[in-house]
């Protein structure tokens, strides 16, 4: 009879087992988690808000959807493809509506209401989305439910300071310290206004079924005998309103922001002794960029429009500005 010799096979095969799930271990790197397919925000403008003599506050939630491209980047779905069901709930007071679906801008406009606004000492209108359909592309529809995502605001009583609105970016809040419709660019500050037939305007783009598509504020200093010599342009999409863009990001090619100015602004434009100096977030300008950012706020009743505009070039040189638009465009398409 032949001796089998198991037990060194075994304690062979064990070992061997055990240097490759060693080895296996030390292979194997920690994955990092997957990005979300898709991101959804709501927002609340303003985030904080006075109550009025009257006992009322009134509130815009804008709803924000980006989807992950195929090159790992996301962008947004325009808010028109975008329907989300809104519930509102208040504390220190009543909110109406209750409920409500996006229009087609992504907002919907609720008011906070207190019978007593002399004795109201604070209260807060909080928004749920429990509901969103948004047709990203004629092959893809992103349908959510549950509590997808929510937003709060904040109503003050009478005698509150003015609600201060918070700025995170550093560039957003350097360009925040300059007054109203300035600018920087090449380390010079420039104004609007100071000449004659400087203008700062507000603008909408509308498409054929009479929906904004576009919001923007368009400015420029015209010398009185040299004609323009600065200026600059931003332009958003109404779900961007109240919040913090980066602009280098967005791949909407309607999304878009320039500022200009000729080196010697008492001097006509020559390429060679009075060059253009300029920073843009088009395809050529971003290659150019470190950075963009911007955040564009517009009164709900007049349409009067605010922004605050940053950029700072791979070779470090900034550019921002702080600009308050009260006329409409002249030739706007509204």
């Amino acid at each position: 009879m032949k001796r089998r010799f198991i037990f060194p096979v075994l304690i062979l095969a064990m070992t061997a087992g055990l240097f490759m799930s060693c080895n296996k271990d030390e292979d194997e790197t920690p994955k990092s988690a997957p990005q979300p397919a898709n991101k959804v925000t709501l927002t609340a403008v303003p985030s904080s808000q006075k109550i009025s003599r009257d006992g009322q506050a009134t509130f815009t939630f804008k709803i924000d959807v980006m989807t992950l491209t195929v090159d790992n980047t996301y962008r947004h779905v325009d808010a028109s493809l975008c329907t989300a069901t809104i519930n509102f709930e208040a504390a220190g007071g009543t909110v109406s509506p209750t409920s409500a679906t996006t229009d087609e801008n992504g907002n919907v406009t609720v008011v906070f209401s207190t019978p007593n606004p002399e004795s109201f000492d604070g209260g807060t209108v909080t928004g749920s989305v429990l509901k969103l359909r948004a047709v990203v592309d004629i092959r893809d529809t992103i349908f959510q439910q549950g509590n997808v995502a929510s937003a709060t605001a904040t109503v003050l009583p009478l005698n509150a300071d003015e609600p201060v609105s918070e700025i995170v970016d550093d560039g957003l809040k350097k360009a925040d310290q300059l007054n109203d419709n300035e600018f920087v660019i090449d380390g010079k500050k420039q104004v609007i206004g100071e000449w004659t037939e400087d203008y700062i305007y507000f603008g909408a783009k509308k498409d054929a079924a009479g929906v904004t598509r576009v919001i923007y504020i368009d400015f420029c200093k015209e010398h009185p005998e040299n004609a323009s010599v600065s200026g600059g342009a931003i332009h958003i999409t109404p779900d961007m309103l109240g919040r913090e863009i980066d602009m280098l990001s967005d791949t909407n090619q309607s999304v878009w922001m320039n500022l200009w100015t000729l080196k010697d602004i008492n001097q006509a434009y020559n390429s060679e002794t009075n060059p253009e100096i300029n920073v843009n977030t088009f395809a050529e300008g971003k290659a150019n960029l470190e950075k963009a950012t911007v955040k564009f706020t517009q009164d709900p009743q007049t349409g009067a429009c605010s922004a605050l505009a940053y950029f700072k070039t791979k070779e470090g040189k900034e550019a921002y500005c702080k600009v308050k638009a009260t006329m409409s465009a002249p030739w706007d398409n509204k």
